[in-house]
């Protein structure tokens, strides 16, 4: 009997070592930096550098300025049942339990920006159907499991800039039908391989992909969402990246999509005129501003605008030194407007 009394005690101390291994911060969130208040307040709110988390329970606005949470510990949050808004920033966070967020059922907004996570893993955010916007700004992630985010099912805004980001998984956003920011700019992604984002049905969608490594586009990158009736309206931001040429293929299968696409401050130095076909009667909006467009290519590019007696819908100018007019588009052809 007391054999078996011994070796329970044993295996408990073992369990409750290797949860303390797992979890050594469980107590973390008692002292911290943090600033909360009721949104319905017409107070300015309380700041304190000193304060236990769980005493703030009862407010809608929670951001802890600083602390110092490896691990972010099942049931590290839970029992907010009035929170709206989290901000966990500065906190030192490098990895997120499956079950460390619970029982906050108005949580629409955290942040965890400013941060040491690596990676996202499935089942992290699995307790918070109400998030709205998900910040994840300024982190070291690299890896991404394809299910992330699939819990979050009114998720309208995210941000993963300033990461170490690479590559693109085709199932991140696909069951996220609120979507309508996408923030994965300064990262270190060099291609956008086909199927990269696909829209939702009737949805203004912005995608921010600025200062990346991007060189290629594949055709297809971007798929609607929508039906011809339904389309969605798309914003995609190429600018500060390594692309040097336009790739007609993607344009082609973006041309029944009303969009704007951004390719300024890239190293293009011509447009096909595969491209520009294309573009004839698009709802593309091309944006090519600070390219080192050639000067010979200028010319054509004017040339085939005045054959086909029409603007083409873009905005461009030249690095070099050539002198041309920035093209607009007009209510309608003028056969006096100059190039």
């Amino acid at each position: 009997m007391l054999k078996c009394w011994l070796l329970t005690v044993a295996i408990l101390l073992v369990l409750n070592h290797a949860h303390s291994q797992t979890c050594p911060d469980r107590r973390a969130l008692q002292n911290v930096t943090a600033y909360w208040k009721n949104l319905n307040d017409e107070n300015k709110g309380e700041y304190d550098d000193s304060i236990n988390f769980y005493i703030l329970e009862n407010h809608t606005l929670i951001h802890i300025v600083k602390a110092n949470v490896s691990v972010l510990c099942d049931g590290m949050v839970k029992n907010f049942f009035r929170l709206k808004y989290l901000a966990l920033t500065d906190a030192n966070i490098s990895k997120i339990l499956p079950e460390a967020f619970q029982q906050v059922p108005r949580l629409t907004s955290l942040s965890l920006a400013v941060n040491h996570l690596t990676s996202l893993k499935k089942d992290q955010f699995k307790n918070l159907q109400q998030l709205k916007f998900l910040y994840l700004s300024s982190n070291l992630i690299e890896d991404i499991e394809k299910d992330t985010f699939d819990e979050l099912v009114n998720l309208e805004k995210i941000y993963l800039d300033k990461n170490k980001i690479s590559e693109i998984e085709s199932q991140w956003f696909l069951n996220n039908f609120q979507i309508s920011l996408i923030n994965m700019a300064f990262n270190k992604i060099s291609k956008l391989q086909s199927a990269a984002f696909t829209l939702p049905k009737n949805s203004a969608v912005e995608i921010r992909l600025q200062h990346n490594d991007i060189e290629e586009i594949e055709e297809r990158a971007v798929i609607p969402g929508g039906t011809d009736e339904e389309e969605p309206y798309l914003t995609l931001h190429l600018d500060h990246n390594d692309l040097k040429e336009i790739p007609s293929a993607f344009i082609k299968s973006m041309d029944n999509l009303h969009s704007s696409l951004y390719f300024n401050n890239n190293s293009i130095t011509c447009i096909s005129s595969e491209t520009l076909n294309t573009l004839k009667n698009s709802a593309v909006y091309l944006h090519l501003v600070n390219n080192p467009l050639n000067c010979s290519c200028i010319s054509n590019i004017k040339k085939f605008l005045k054959e086909n007696q029409m603007r083409v819908p873009f905005y461009y100018n030249s690095t070099n030194d050539c002198y041309l007019y920035d093209l607009q588009v007009p209510n309608e052809w003028n056969e006096t407007d100059r190039y």
